[in-house]
């Protein structure tokens, strides 16, 4: 690509909106995402484009300003490729065409289950909401923001919920949801009976167990009404809830441990058809799905499935997939390669995306032997890390610090400067230690606590405990 700083202005965003996208386009958009500390670069694409390509290349001189110690390079991708751009191309006023398949490269994960569970629970929370539904979620559109997703919470199995006092959340379910026609549930309808038997089963599993150790019970005082009880007020839980392994599922497939690995039933867009690691991940249209797109009324899911490889984060052979078709979209792991992409299909969609979610490339350290179980080897370690070389030179600029913050938390688009994101780190910094549980009280001065605006004046459990991987000890946050 030739230095041409005013392309992307000039040539790319103007081409890209001028064109009508075809049904495979319109369906790509709603699976472009990515983010984190390291940026995340996706790709859409199909078809060819008559004009001539970009230049090849990187603009040098940039479009927009960068705050002091933020990537000039990561703030430039990041307004020109940003997602609010995604609402105003081709095919939106017309709508969502139905139908279609979406191919996607998957990874299967460490044991290739969907046990949400057990311990490959984190890594399902990417792939769970194609099969599950949970309480609550978030807005995932084309139209929402996208950097505050804690800002908003919409109802996915309820439709309504209150909390009636400090340990007290009510639940009101939507009514005729089924779920997957499977056998040993075969389509029956969800109840709130359902809803209490994940809630136990939770509050000692791996993944959920920080969400629902607080419960004491859930009530049911009818068959579309759950009620939660907790022991301490949880002021996170509402929020909690968003995580997208906290899913209902059918209490007969889980008594059935291989079942329950193998086939995930519930109540979600797609049904899984084939599950093959490390070969394909296929699904299938769910005809008994509860939901409409809330913008345009049409039933849900817009596409007949999805057909994944399971190509395990093989960098080659995505790349070589994507350029072959097969696949109709694709994270670019290094800026080269996006801008690489781009020059070679000129109608590609792209998007960079940075924090919220979260992607943090890190070393991890086993502290059980000497010597990295002494505290100042670790600290001269992280002193021998240069993070702007790794910026520059690894990540070719696309990344910047990060200390493992949820940006959303804090009400405000990314770019965070280092200086602010330490600031923030200080201002957090405790004022009490304690062995075992402990408590913390905010209230609503507390600009820095997500939860705030809730009525609870106490919470067992600190979202924002800092703590030394897995050392007995922690440190509470007192913001009075």
């Amino acid at each position: 690509m030739a230095e041409d700083a005013n392309y992307w202005k000039d040539r790319y965003w103007p081409r890209i909106l001028a064109r009508r996208l075809s049904r495979r386009r319109l369906i790509q958009l709603s699976a472009l995402g990515g983010a984190g500390a390291l940026a995340a670069a996706t790709l859409g694409c199909e078809g060819k484009e008559e004009e001539a390509p970009p230049p090849a290349g990187t603009p040098t001189t940039p479009e927009v300003e960068a705050p002091p110690g933020v990537s000039k390079v990561l703030q430039e991708y990041r307004t020109r490729f940003h997602y609010s751009k995604f609402k105003d191309l081709p095919g939106q006023k017309d709508g969502p065409k139905p139908g279609g398949t979406f191919r996607f490269s998957h990874y299967q994960g460490f044991t290739g289950g969907w046990d949400v569970t057990g311990v490959e629970g984190d890594f399902l929370a990417s792939f769970a909401p194609n099969h599950f539904n949970g309480l609550l979620t978030f807005p995932m559109d084309d139209f929402s923001d996208a950097h505050n997703l804690y800002d908003k919470i919409i109802g996915d199995l309820a439709k309504e919920w209150e909390q009636t006092d400090e340990l007290t959340v009510t639940f009101r379910l939507n009514e005729g949801v089924k779920f997957h026609n499977l056998a040993p549930v075969n389509g029956r309808e969800l109840t709130s009976e359902d809803v209490k038997f994940c809630a136990e089963v939770y509050k000692t599993s791996v993944p959920q167990s920080p969400i629902f150790s607080e419960v004491d019970r859930v009530e049911t005082p009818d068959k579309y009404t759950a009620v939660f009880k907790f022991t301490q007020p949880a002021a996170y839980f509402l929020q909690s809830l968003l995580y997208p392994v906290s899913v209902i599922f059918a209490p007969e497939a889980y008594q059935d441990k291989e079942l329950f690995n193998r086939q995930p039933i519930g109540t979600g867009a797609f049904i899984m058809e084939k599950w093959d690691p490390p070969n394909v991940y296929i699904g299938k249209k769910n005809p008994e799905y509860f939901k409409k797109d809330p913008r345009t009324g049409m039933q849900l899911p817009y596409l007949d499935g999805f057909e994944a490889p399971i190509l395990n984060l093989n960098v080659a052979a995505e790349e070589a997939a994507f350029r072959a078709g097969d696949l109709d979209t694709i994270w670019a792991h290094f800026k080269s390669a996006f801008d690489d992409m781009l020059a070679s299909f000129p109608d590609n969609v792209g998007q960079v995306a940075t924090p919220p979610p979260g992607y943090q490339p890190y070393i991890a350290l086993k502290l059980d032997k000497p010597p990295l179980n002494d505290e100042r080897v670790r600290q001269a370690l992280q002193h021998l890390i240069d993070t702007r070389v790794l910026i520059e030179g690894v990540a070719e600029g696309l990344a910047d610090p990060g200390l493992a913050h949820d940006y959303s938390f804090f009400g405000r688009e990314y770019p965070w400067t280092l200086a602010e994101l330490i600031e923030i780190e200080v201002e957090q910094r405790p004022k009490e230690i304690w062995e075992g549980p402990g408590s913390c009280h905010f209230t609503g001065a507390s600009d820095l606590d997500p939860w705030h605006k809730m009525p609870v004046k106490q919470m067992r459990r600190c979202t924002f405990a800092v703590y030394d991987m897995d050392l007995k000890f922690g440190k509470i946050i007192e913001r009075l």
